[in-house]
C-alpha cells in the first residue's frame, strides 16, 4: 500500500512539470507562427510593391503612348485644316475658271489663226498704204532729196522724166541721227503722187542690171511693211542660188518666187525650202 501511495504520489507531481514544459513549447510556437506571418506579409509587400511597379510601368507606357497619339492626332488636324483650306483655294479657283469658261463661251478670244489672219491683214492694210512708196538705199547724204532723187532718175535710167520731175509728196531719210561720213548713208523713202510714176521707176530699176550713181552702186526696193519685208527676205538664198544658175525668176507680192524653167509655165513658191529644193535640182 505504501508503495503504492508513493507512485501515486510520483504520478500526481508529474503533471506539476509537464504543464511547464507544454507553455514552453507553445510560446517558440507562436514567436515562430509570427515570424513566419511576418515573413508571409513581406512577402506579400514584396508581391504587392512589384505589382504596383508592374502596373505604374505599364500606366507610365501606356500614357507615353497617349501622348504619342495626342501627337499624331494633332498632327493630322493640322493636315486637315491645311487640306481643307487648299480645297477651299481650289474651289475658289475653279469657280473663277468657271466664270471665264463661261465668258469665253459667251465672246471667244482670237484663236491663233484668228490673229495670224490679222496680222497679215494689217500687213496688207500698210502695204496698202505705202504702194506709191520706193526705197533707195545706198544714196549719198544730201539736202534737198526731191531735187537729187528727179537729177537721178533723168541720169540712171532711159526712162521719160516729166518737165520739173515726178510729183514726189515727201521724202525722207531713215533714222533722224545723221550718220557718220564713213557710216552707211540712211535709206530714203519717196511717196509719189501718181502710182503710175513709181511703177515706171521701179520697172527701170528692175531692167538695169546694176544701177549707179557717182561711181558708186545703189539700189531701189518696194517700200512694205516689216512683216512682209520678212517673208521676202527669207528668199534671200533661193534668189542668190538663182542668180548664180542664171534662172530667171521674180519676186511676187507679199512673197512668193516665181522661177522661169523652158518654155512652160513658171513655178510659184510659197516657201523657202520647197524653191532651194527645186533650185537645187537644176
Amino acid at each position: 500500500m505504501k508503495n503504492a501511495q508513493e507512485q501515486g504520489k510520483k504520478m500526481l507531481r508529474r503533471p506539476t512539470t509537464r504543464p511547464a514544459m507544454l507553455a514552453d513549447d507553445s510560446g517558440e510556437s507562436e514567436t515562430t507562427d509570427i515570424e513566419q506571418t511576418l515573413c508571409e506579409d513581406e512577402a506579400g509587400r514584396d508581391i504587392t510593391n512589384r505589382m504596383l511597379f508592374d502596373m505604374l510601368r505599364k500606366i507610365s507606357s501606356e500614357m507615353e503612348d497617349l501622348k504619342t497619339i495626342k501627337q499624331t492626332i494633332a498632327s493630322v488636324e493640322a493636315k486637315l485644316s491645311s487640306l481643307l483650306t487648299r480645297v477651299t483655294e481650289v474651289e475658289e479657283r475653279v469657280s473663277e475658271l468657271e466664270d471665264t469658261l463661261m465668258q469665253h463661251k459667251e465672246n471667244p478670244p482670237p484663236t491663233k489663226a484668228d490673229m495670224e489672219d490679222i496680222l497679215e491683214r494689217l500687213a496688207m492694210a500698210e502695204d496698202r498704204s505705202r504702194r506709191n512708196n520706193l526705197r533707195f538705199v545706198w544714196f549719198a547724204e544730201g539736202r534737198d532729196i526731191i531735187v537729187f532723187l528727179n537729177k537721178f532718175f533723168a541720169s540712171a535710167f532711159d526712162t521719160d522724166v516729166p518737165v520739173g520731175g515726178f510729183e514726189i509728196e515727201r521724202a525722207h531719210r531713215i533714222r533722224a541721227r545723221r550718220p557718220a561720213p564713213s557710216d552707211r548713208p540712211r535709206t530714203i523713202i519717196a511717196a509719189f503722187l501718181r502710182h503710175q510714176d513709181r511703177q515706171r521707176i521701179l520697172q527701170a530699176a528692175r531692167g538695169t542690171r546694176r544701177i549707179e550713181w557717182e561711181g558708186k552702186q545703189v539700189m531701189i526696193f518696194p517700200d512694205f511693211s516689216r512683216e512682209t519685208q520678212d517673208k521676202r527676205a527669207s528668199f534671200r538664198q533661193c534668189k542668190k542660188a538663182l542668180h548664180e544658175r542664171k534662172m530667171k525668176f521674180s519676186l511676187l507680192y507679199p512673197a512668193l518666187l516665181s522661177i522661169k524653167v523652158g518654155e512652160g509655165a513658171p513655178r510659184v513658191f510659197d516657201n523657202p525650202q520647197s524653191a532651194m529644193d527645186f533650185i537645187q535640182k537644176w
